[in-house]
């Protein structure tokens, strides 16, 4: 009438279940203080963003324009991935850098080549 069933269970006493269910607490508590670690540099990382945002908006010019001016006037060329590599900073703002120095006159206008622009200013 009745089939055999194989039973199988975990032992364990109060004690280890008390030190799993503490285990288990620590690693949530971890876990979520490691998520809010997260959400603050994130918080951080949009509010530097809005202010660089707004700095694009400006008509000021970039705190690096005279050094990156002077380097070009030097080496009579200018590219975005030179002044990435010389001052250590991220294409967008190289990219604003080398817009402002063709507005201020300094290099050629971009001809959609591919290539470091030639300086017109005089040094």
């Amino acid at each position: 009438m009745f089939d055999a069933k194989k039973l199988e269970s975990l032992q364990a006493d109060i004690e280890e279940v008390k030190d799993m269910l503490k285990t288990a607490e620590e690693r949530r508590n971890m876990q979520y203080t490691d998520i809010m670690v997260a959400i603050k540099e994130l918080a951080g990382l949009l509010e530097k963003e809005q202010v660089r945002e707004s700095w694009e908006d400006s008509d000021e010019l970039d705190e690096f324009f005279e050094k990156v001016r002077e380097l070009v006037l030097k080496e009579k060329k200018a590219s975005t991935s030179l002044i990435q590599r010389r001052f250590k900073i991220g294409y967008g703002r190289a990219a604003r850098i080398m817009e402002q120095l063709e507005e201020q006159g300094v290099i050629e206008e971009n001809d959609g080549a591919n290539r470091p622009r030639k300086v017109i200013m005089p040094s």
